[in-house]
């Protein structure tokens, strides 16, 4: 009897294990997914811990970014917005891109993606990670030496 309740019990785990980083498919990408400021700033200070002024930096830009997949075609949209770092105040020039992209493979809880990359012209891989069927993140690089960071998470939650 303590044998089959252990392996209800170790059965009941997995189950909730399983649904909390789901199997995806190409459709899971599409919708609206806007950047999550808190998700995003709490992994950043946990696990990259950046100097004060990227800090504030990315305080500021974290939260703004959506994007819309449909089933061949993704738009990025960023307002314009005012920035207050370290007492100054920037006029920060948002954008609106949209490109094709082509999924190049499916497995587990992340997608990947291709697509060009509308500013070089350069094609670019994406891999997107889902932790639940409407939170998902993407790894960022700081390609910037005023963002010594190497590299950091960018969550997005589903708002349709």
């Amino acid at each position: 009897m303590k044998n089959a309740a252990a392996s209800l019990a170790l059965l009941s785990f997995c189950f909730v294990a399983a649904s909390c980083t789901p199997s995806v498919t190409p459709a899971s990408l599409v919708g609206e997914w806007r950047s999550d400021h808190t998700l995003t700033m709490k992994y950043i200070r946990d696990n990259i811990k950046p100097e004060k002024q990227a800090d504030a930096f990315l305080d500021e830009i974290m939260g703004r970014l959506t994007l819309t997949f449909t089933a061949d075609r993704v738009s990025a949209d960023m307002p314009d917005w005012t920035a207050h770092i370290q007492g100054k105040t920037y006029r920060m020039a948002g954008f609106h891109e949209v490109a094709p992209y082509t999924v190049t493979s499916v497995g587990g809880h992340e997608i990947s993606v291709s697509s060009v990359d509308q500013a070089t012209g350069k094609a670019t891989e994406r891999t997107y990670s889902f932790d639940s069927n409407d939170t998902m993140w993407i790894k960022s690089v700081g390609a910037d030496k005023a963002l010594p960071i190497q590299q950091y998470r960018e969550y997005f939650k589903r708002v349709r």
